[in-house]
């Protein structure tokens, strides 16, 4: 009876490490997954705010440190996959700006050579 009882506890023991083990490991992969997630989110902000400079700092950050720790996981593949959409959307809005900025340049720049030639005159 004491035996077999000794047993069912040492059994339950060794159950219960299993567990705490597997919630330690989890809790370990969960710390490496977390840091990838902040500089996504980040990203996924800058990009809505149209910070373009700051987005590719992250992007760069993103895809050469965090995303190589994570490699082996579903979502890091997912993530890895939308940098090239990431990269193009701000190669596609920075050259509209730049040829908005260029265009009210033009505009501003005829009227600014009237005033000058008017204030020479």
């Amino acid at each position: 009876m004491i035996g077999k009882n000794l047993a069912t506890k040492a059994q339950e023991l060794v159950a219960e490490t299993k567990k705490q083990n597997n919630i330690l490991a989890s809790i370990d992969t969960l710390n490496k997954f977390m840091p990838v997630f902040h500089i996504y989110r980040q990203l996924k902000q800058q990009m809505t705010e149209k910070n373009y400079y700051p987005a590719l700092k992250l992007l760069e950050d993103l895809e050469n440190n965090y995303l190589p720790i994570v490699k082996h996981h579903r979502f890091a593949n997912s993530i890895h996959k939308s940098i090239p959409l990431f990269k193009d959307e701000i190669r596609t809005e920075t050259i509209t700006e730049l040829k908005d900025f260029l265009e009210v340049v033009r505009v501003q720049s005829e009227y600014v050579g009237k005033t000058a030639n008017g204030q020479v005159n």
